[in-house]
């Protein structure tokens, strides 16, 4: 399992147990994960790395922006955005 993810669900299960640093460390590690899934499925003419990387990259910045109450107006959409990203992930990965 993605370690974004897993950080993602543990957030989403017990908000107190990871700070909004971790998540906000997780959000630009996953920005960077889908990038370079990006550029690889470019160059190799491959499918099917970015679209979970994409997954993990909108599930982590949407729990960055769910804990983080002073940069949105909305915290629960936020957190089921997250939640359906993560299940996007699992179903991709299935």
């Amino acid at each position: 399992m993605n370690p974004h993810i897993e950080l993602v669900k543990k957030w989403l299960a017990d908000p107190e147990s990871v700070s909004l640093e971790e998540l906000k460390d997780a959000d630009v590690a996953a920005r960077d994960n889908y990038r370079d899934a990006v550029w690889n499925d470019y160059r190799d003419a491959a499918r099917g790395d970015a679209e979970g990387a994409a997954a993990v990259y909108r599930a982590s910045t949407w729990a960055s922006d769910a804990a983080d109450a002073a940069k949105v107006a909305d915290v629960d959409h936020c957190k089921q955005k997250a939640i359906e990203a993560v299940r996007e992930y699992e179903e991709l990965i299935k």
